[in-house]
Order: C-alpha cells, then sequence, then structure tokens
C-alpha cells in the first residue's frame, strides 16, 4: 500500500505467490476488496501444498474438521473477439492503427495533463446540445464535487478525442457526450466514491457490480424522465460493459460506450492523486500490454495508447527528473541539439507517438540522461515501440527520432 506503489508489482511477484497493490489514499472497502481478492484467488494459484506445509495427521480422537468449500475465482474479462492470441496485444494495436489510418494522427493529447476545465469544456461544446440533457449535465456537475467535476470533463474531452479518432457519425457523438455526463444521475451528489475508485482489476469485480447497477439505474432515468431513450440504451451499453455482462462488439454503440468506459478508467488511473501522474500512466499501458484490459474494443485501446504517449511526448518536463538532471546544462544541449537536428539525406525524423513497425533506425534513441537506449540500424517492431512508449511515461527520451526514410 502506497503512493505509486503499482511500480513495485514485478518484485513483488518474484518474492511472493500471489501479491495487489493498492494506491494510497485507499478507503476501507478498498482494503476489503484487496483482501477477499488475495483469499478467493490464492486456491486457484496455490492448487498443491508443498508436503512441508501439510498438516500432521489427525488422531483419531481428534474431532475432523469439515473442509471448507472452494472459493469460486474471479470471473473471466469477457473480451472482444480480436484478442484471441493475448500474447500479440501490440500486434492488435498495430492492426487497429493501420485500418484506422491513425499512424500519424494527433488526438491534441498535450491538453490533457494540464487538466480540462470547465471554460474548455463549455467552448469546445462538450456538453450535450439539447437542452434538458445539458441543464441535468451541469447539475450532475455541480453536485458532485470538485474531483468528480474535473473527472466528468476530462473523461468527456476523451471521449471526443477517441470518437473523432474512429470517425464516429456527428449524431452518435452528440448522444455520447449526454451518456458521458449522465452515467452517474443515479448517484451523483450521494456517492462519490463511485466516482473515483478505480476499477480495471480483478479483485474490482464488486465495485464493477455496483457500478453496474447505479449505470443502469442512471439509464432508466434518462430514458424515462429526460425522455431520451436512445441516450438510455448507450449508458444501458456502458453499464453492461462496465459489469463484464457482455463482451465489446464491432457494432457503433458498443463501440461508443467502450470508449465512455475506456475515458473513465483512463482519467481515474491517471489523475487518481487529483493531478497528471505519469507514472500512473506507465502502470496503465503495461497492464494493457499484459492484457488486463482486453474488456476494451481494440479500435478503442489503439486510441488510448496514442492519447497516453502523445500526451507524455507533449510534456517531458513533467516526468520526475532529479533536479540535478533537469539542470544539467549538458544534457539540456543535448535534448535540444536531438530536437533541431536536420536530418540528412535518406533520413526521416519521427515522433515518438507516430513509430509504426517495419521503421529501420538511422541513429540511436537516447534518454533525456545521456544513456543509449537503442542503437542505430536496429527495425522496430511491434513489442520495441510498445516498450519505448511505456518507458517514455516513466523517463524522458530525447526526439524526435531518425529513421530511414526508406522504411
Amino acid at each position: 500500500v502506497g503512493t505509486d506503489v503499482d511500480s513495485y508489482e514485478n518484485v513483488l511477484n518474484q518474492h511472493f505467490e500471489l501479491a495487489t497493490t493498492l494506491n494510497a489514499p485507499c478507503a476501507n472497502t478498498d482494503i476489503l476488496e484487496a483482501l477477499t481478492y488475495v483469499v478467493r484467488s490464492y486456491p486457484v494459484r496455490h492448487a498443491t501444498i508443498s508436503e512441508a506445509l501439510r498438516q500432521p495427521e489427525i488422531e483419531e480422537d481428534t474431532p475432523a474438521v469439515a473442509p471448507q468449500a472452494p472459493e469460486v475465482p474471479e470471473p473471466a474479462i469477457v473480451k472482444h473477439r480480436a484478442y484471441q492470441d493475448e500474447s500479440a496485444i501490440p500486434q492488435v494495436l498495430f492492426e487497429s492503427l493501420a485500418a484506422l489510418n491513425l499512424s500519424a494522427e494527433t488526438f491534441a493529447a498535450g491538453l490533457y495533463p494540464r487538466g480540462i476545465d470547465e471554460s474548455y469544456v463549455r467552448s469546445n461544446n462538450l456538453f450535450p446540445q439539447e437542452k434538458n440533457l445539458q441543464e441535468k449535465s451541469r447539475t450532475i456537475c455541480t453536485d458532485v464535487g470538485k474531483w468528480a467535476r474535473l473527472h466528468l470533463y476530462r473523461t468527456a474531452f476523451l471521449t471526443q478525442q477517441i470518437l473523432k479518432g474512429l470517425g464516429i457519425s456527428s449524431d452518435l457523438q452528440e448522444k455520447a457526450k449526454a451518456a458521458t455526463f449522465l452515467f452517474s444521475l443515479s448517484f451523483a451528489g450521494e456517492n462519490a466514491d463511485l466516482l473515483r475508485r478505480e476499477y480495471y482489476e480483478a479483485r474490482h469485480s464488486s465495485f464493477r457490480r455496483d457500478m453496474c447497477s447505479k449505470i443502469k439505474d442512471s439509464a432508466m432515468a434518462v430514458a424515462l424522465e429526460l425522455q431520451a431513450p436512445e441516450v438510455g440504451n448507450l449508458i444501458a451499453t456502458v453499464g453492461r460493459l462496465v459489469g463484464r455482462e457482455e463482451a465489446v462488439n464491432d457494432s457503433p454503440a458498443s463501440v461508443v460506450a467502450s470508449a465512455i468506459m475506456a475515458a473513465d478508467i483512463t482519467d481515474r488511473v491517471c489523475f487518481q492523486s487529483g493531478h497528471w501522474n505519469p507514472r500512473r500512466a506507465y502502470t496503465l499501458l503495461k497492464k494493457m500490454r499484459a492484457a488486463k484490459l482486453l474488456d476494451m474494443h481494440p479500435d478503442v485501446l489503439c486510441c488510448v495508447v496514442k492519447i497516453l504517449t502523445e500526451a507524455m511526448c507533449a510534456h517531458p518536463h513533467a516526468l520526475l527528473l532529479n533536479k540535478h538532471l533537469r539542470n544539467d546544462p549538458k544534457l539540456k544541449s543535448a535534448a535540444l541539439a536531438c530536437r533541431d537536428h536536420k536530418a540528412a539525406l535518406g533520413e526521416k525524423k519521427v515522433a515518438l507517438v507516430n513509430l509504426m513497425p517495419g521503421m529501420r533506425l538511422s541513429r540511436p534513441v537516447v534518454a533525456y540522461d545521456g544513456r543509449e537506449i537503442l542503437s542505430s540500424d536496429i527495425k522496430l517492431d511491434q513489442d520495441l515501440i510498445w516498450r519505448l512508449w511505456q518507458l517514455s511515461t516513466v523517463r524522458p527520451l530525447n526526439g524526435p527520432l531518425t529513421v530511414f526514410s526508406k522504411n
């Protein structure tokens, strides 16, 4: 338990058969869910007990103790059919990038780490335009408190960027604007915890069920009280995806619902402490790579990865650098030289976020601290690019990168 404790997950798993992490601050319900997850998962992970740890045989005059029934394991993620091979997540991602022609697309994600305030939401029409839906959305933002209010603003921003990247129709985008705010209608102002807690790991199953039920209540209220059945149906789909009651499919409504859920999860993780946390962005990318978020549509997943990577590239100074390194004039000079370097004949400069498999480096990839990460003349594949994206969230890389133009 602690701040950024997810960073130590690999070390924990080296020394403990089963470990889970809790980011501080956390509530008693978070601790209870973590313990429940361990209790439920341990019999599955530890199916056989070594002879050295077995209890001695019971004497005949000792009353027998009835064995406890085995705990039911956590339900499996209901995943999209594209995730048949969970080890090939980068391949699925880059196939989606190519199909959507998003390799060089930008998502205005440089704005995201700074936070999205109400003035941005107003000026960019992120509230629904229909009067009664807009009024109810504004009321929710007033009732939920500062953290949740800003969370809803950022979720609306992320959803809009994802749907633009996917080329979703303007009519469905408008319904998504309403759903992004109104999915919390049934619990806004009453239970702020439902708008703040994370729920992307297996141990959050009970919280997901609660969220699913409340979101369905919101869907009913929107359909009946606000006379917006189509928005209500979209919110109900979000609820079913959150509760893992159905798998995301390729229908436009399911993709939009997946985008809303993905935006909600992403912001809960990255802004859990109230400000942009690059280490949490790293954790989220790591979970995606480890096939922990397969209930997201693959097209939505690729947009989330692009947004997080672009956000980090736009704000390298936000990374947790040692003050000595930050102020080192030689390192600053080297970073500027890399940025301003003119590509030679046969070379091309490519932003880190726009790397694609098949590109071959013509110059090394160097971190801000001067260490060489990849040598020149290496052909980039899906796994290498993903690892560079993950690394960039916690360790600044000098860029843009230089590759051979023929690639």
